[in-house]
């Protein structure tokens, strides 16, 4: 669902009125929101974002396609903005609400004086600079992600989708392989490019093609390895109005479209737009339309995702590749109910099961849900996975597959939701340290102290016991270290951790440098922005 914050409707932020009042005061917007205009509709608002993102989820769509306008004079407000959106995010998340996870939608109507030059090195470094920074400042844990073919779940791929290729010069042969190859290199997980049917003409081989378009977006795309259709409130056969834009037909083009698509149902479907008031292609509710086209939307992607009395999708997964004989794993994943029926907690499970050759063995576990989950509510499951069998022996080393079921009460047939590729191995085993997810504030006072909660888990072959290992953290400045290692701040882990497990570790963070001054503010217009760096530091010294 494409999801835009370039609104400022706060005088006391900058730049004050973007996108929603004239310099004379007169409003910008083609539909108005329910609650007006006023300081609270601003993008750059942890409390915006938290009612905009936390509707989406109860709408039932599983992704916000964020707009990310990566120009420079852009920053002052595309950064915090972003910041904020993720702060809203982890709050939802904390407080057990309703989220999307999150993808990046690159605007690329540059200025005249920033735009790509494909034929040049330069150019395509700068594109893929434009998808760094989006999801640099976006944890792993909360990006949307989705399967890749002959691929294990674990290795699933980050989404990006290119805007009009209009404003580019040059050819985009081979640039998709290449972006592809350095986010892998830089964020360790597989990335899908899809784009526009501009990028195809210049060349690009795209995942999937994303037929967007600011007033009329009700069209289909079959090319890559995803196919996509693009459902807008606006009619596609109607004349535009005397303000540029299509008409809605009371609700019937949108119901229309739907329909079509319920014959055979692609892989995405994009909904343009969320909160469009600028442009009038909101689906969210709005002055003029009420929440019709909420209501439709969520009645369509409930019609569309659902498997009758009982349905589970999975939407995210967290899990090891190796696990270490007789040890316990971590392993959590992110499930929407898709059937008309709820889950009740107590009667429905999680359960796993190791297979080895395809057979079933003698061992598996399961996990109780612990609250309630309605149709097309969501729900955080975290299981331990035991490497043993049924009489606590361990499992002896070898290739295994990890079958996940859900049970959505007693007495129903379970749910199959993946098959993982599990290595059981003593010896080799490696993958270091994954941050599974942090609490740590995305908005920070200058010289201010902060708790954080970080999820940590040990991927290495050896346990780290409490008061032996540390994480460690330090600040960059526009993506480079602040300094050298007197500048990196060590904190103990009050708790020890086995291989393959995960633990809570809690930290203070400090917005300020290792000489305890403050760090100066951000200063978007000037091309200053800070980031978090952390790393586990293990008993023998070594750092992750």
């Amino acid at each position: 669902m494409l999801y835009y914050y370039h609104f400022q409707g706060d005088p006391k932020r900058q730049p004050p009125g973007l996108n929603v009042r004239a310099k004379d005061g007169s409003s910008l917007l083609v539909h108005t929101p329910p609650e007006g205009i006023g300081p609270w509709f601003s993008g750059t608002r942890v409390s915006w974002h938290r009612s905009q993102l936390e509707e989406i989820g109860k709408v039932g769509a599983d992704s916000a396609l964020v707009v990310w306008r990566p120009s420079r004079d852009s920053q002052v407000w595309s950064v915090p903005g972003l910041a904020a959106m993720v702060q809203a995010l982890k709050e939802l998340r904390s407080l057990r609400r309703e989220y999307p996870l999150i993808s990046a939608y690159i605007d690329l109507n540059l200025p005249e004086d920033q735009k790509l030059d494909l034929n040049t090195e330069a150019g395509k470094a700068l594109l893929y600079t434009f998808i760094q920074e989006f999801f640099q400042l976006v944890p792993p844990d909360l990006r949307f992600r989705v399967p890749l073919p002959n691929t294990p779940p674990q290795d699933a791929a980050a989404v990006v989708v290119l805007g009009n290729a209009n404003t580019a010069n040059g050819r985009a042969n081979g640039l998709t392989a290449d972006i592809k190859r350095k986010f892998l290199q830089e964020f360790g997980h597989p990335l899908v490019v899809a784009g526009t049917q501009e990028w195809v003409e210049r060349g690009a081989e795209l995942d999937a093609v994303v037929p967007l378009d600011a007033k009329n977006a009700s069209e289909t795309g079959t090319a890559g390895l995803f196919t996509t259709a693009v459902v807008s409130p606006n009619s596609p056969q109607a004349a535009e109005n005397a303000s540029g834009f299509k008409p809605r037909n009371a609700g019937r083009s949108m119901i229309e479209r739907w329909n079509s698509l319920y014959k055979s149902p692609p892989d995405w479907v994009i909904i343009n737009s969320w909160n469009g008031y600028h442009d009038g292609t909101e689906v969210a509710p709005s002055r003029q339309h009420g929440d019709r086209e909420q209501n439709l939307v969520m009645a369509a992607l409930a019609a569309l995702n659902r498997e009758g009395d009982f349905g589970a999708r999975l939407l995210s997964l967290e899990a090891p590749k190796y696990m270490r004989p007789r040890t316990v794993n971590r392993v959590q994943m992110r499930i929407r109910n898709t059937g008309t029926r709820t889950w009740i907690r107590g009667g429905a499970a999680l359960r796993y099961i190791w297979r080895k050759n395809g057979q079933p063995i003698d061992a598996s576990g399961q996990l109780a849900v612990q609250r309630d989950v309605q149709p097309r509510r969501t729900e955080t499951l975290s299981i331990g996975v035991a490497a043993v069998n049924r009489t606590a022996e361990p499992l002896p080393e070898g290739e295994y597959e990890l079958a996940f079921e859900l049970v959505p009460s007693p007495g129903a047939n379970p749910i199959p939701l993946a098959s993982l590729p599990v290595q059981v191995k003593s010896e080799g085993m490696d993958e270091g340290a994954y941050l599974a997810g942090s609490s740590t504030p995305c908005i920070m006072g200058s010289g201010k102290t902060y708790s954080s909660e970080l999820r940590i888990r040990n991927g290495s072959a050896q346990s780290w016991p409490k008061g032996l290992w540390y994480v460690a953290y330090r600040w960059a400045k526009n993506g480079t270290p602040i300094g050298g290692e007197a500048d990196v701040s060590k904190i103990p882990a009050l708790v020890d951790l086995e291989p393959g497990g995960v633990a809570a570790v809690e930290a203070s963070v400090a917005a300020s440098g290792s000489d305890g001054h403050p760090l100066p503010p951000s200063a978007l217009n000037q091309n200053t922005a800070y980031t978090l760096l952390w790393d586990v530091i293990t008993p023998d010294g070594k750092r992750l």
